[in-house]
């Protein structure tokens, strides 16, 4: 196993569970603040942030959902892991979200999801329908679902957003 990927991986919030709030980090400062109030009536189904200093597709850091008992405050890091991935298009850009939880020792809750299959199958389905229509208003952008994968499909997008960032130039789409 590639200890890159053994090692917790940080993530920062940006959507916290439950609400429907949008922050944004400023790369020069570090401040929190709000981007937006999303207009569609749907609470994030899980902490949903990204991971720093990664470079997805897309060209933003790579996407983290992350399964937790709490809502995380926006911009605090929380230790995780990676156990599966949603393929996704948000308009016409691949969008990959992987899927975390926390560590151990931050909430051994999770201590037997290893897998994607380990996630219940109506949690998936709500992380599903998050996304296909968290973006419909105000722009009618409808996010398409391309597929869920495994931890090692994830393990492997987390590295290649890692080498990436290293590199300074996004993967191709």
């Amino acid at each position: 196993m590639p200890p890159a990927i053994l090692r917790p991986h940080p993530d920062i919030p940006t959507i916290a569970l439950g609400s429907s709030i949008k922050y944004e980090i400023d790369k020069a400062t570090g401040h929190v603040f709000v981007d937006r109030f999303q207009s569609m009536p749907v609470a994030a189904p899980a902490n949903y942030g990204s991971f720093p200093r990664t470079l997805a597709a897309d060209g933003d850091p790579l996407d983290a959902v992350v399964l937790s008992r709490h809502p995380v405050h926006p911009g605090a890091f929380v230790r995780v892991r990676p156990v599966g991935v949603i393929r996704t298009v948000d308009g016409k850009d691949r969008d990959d979200k992987i899927l975390v939880v926390p560590v151990s020792e931050v909430d051994p809750t999770y201590d037997e999801v290893r897998d994607l299959k380990d996630i219940p199958a109506a949690e998936r389905d709500r992380i599903a329908a998050y996304f296909r229509v968290y973006k419909q208003l105000p722009s009618g952008l409808e996010g398409r679902i391309l597929e869920f994968a495994g931890r090692e499909v994830a393990e492997r997008l987390v590295r290649e957003a890692m080498e990436s960032y290293r590199k300074g130039q996004a993967p191709a789409q």
